[in-house]
């Protein structure tokens, strides 16, 4: 009797992927592009912009960041995470082995929101990296921000659930993706509207762009 394959050696596998990949080019580059945008932003509306130099740069980032650059940084790990199982006769062989359907989607759901995680490290870091060294700000980073380092991730995760589906049932790599940023503009309507069920407009207020206080978010 075949032994059935258990969920932590399916989600080492999924890891396992991931080693050499292209995908950490998404992870590094994106926030990355986004912090800089939005730094450009911030020295360009400075003179109009109040408050601590810490969280006006905050918001000039999260404005592309959460509305555009996030949710399409996870569309693209999705569609990434099933790319090898799109490949040739792969789901073929993926069906004969002895492994749940949970399993494989679960292993790629924590995947994902393990990638998702580190693409906000990234934002955060380099965040304080053009605070710090390119534009001097002084003092430290405010306490709220690592609240965002999380909430984030989890945030994008509820379009990221959908982006990961839609990757699975369609092969094609640039349909997931362009739907993703669709979404993107469906996502900040809702917002702008004060409809927060929308999976993108989550993602939205998981950064939490728009305000400069951390419980205004909560009430």
């Amino acid at each position: 009797m075949i032994k059935s394959i258990r969920f932590n050696n399916v989600f080492l596998n999924e890891l396992k992927k991931l080693k050499h990949s292209a995908i950490w080019l998404v992870i590094i580059g994106l926030p990355v592009i986004s912090v800089l945008i939005g730094a450009g932003n911030y020295v360009i509306n400075s003179a109009a912009l109040h408050g601590t130099p810490w969280i006006n740069l905050w918001t000039q980032i999260a404005l592309f960041y959460g509305y555009f650059f996030f949710p399409i940084a996870v569309s693209i790990i999705s569609a990434y995470l099933w790319r090898l199982e799109h490949s040739g006769t792969n789901w073929n062989f993926v069906k004969t082995l002895p492994v749940s359907s949970s399993s494989i989607w679960f292993s790629n759901l924590l995947t994902l929101f393990i990638l998702a995680f580190l693409t906000q490290v990234v934002m955060v870091i380099s965040y304080w990296f053009v605070g710090t060294f390119l534009l001097h700000f002084a003092g430290s980073i405010p306490m709220n921000i690592f609240w965002y380092l999380f909430a984030g991730p989890i945030c994008v995760m509820a379009s990221g659930s959908v982006q990961l589906y839609i990757s699975l049932r369609v092969k094609s790599f640039s349909a997931p993706v362009a739907f993703s940023f669709f979404c993107c503009f469906i996502g900040l309507y809702c917002y702008t509207k004060g409809w927060w069920f929308f999976p993108n407009t989550l993602a939205i207020i998981g950064i939490n762009a728009q305000h400069a206080e951390l419980p205004t978010m909560l009430e």
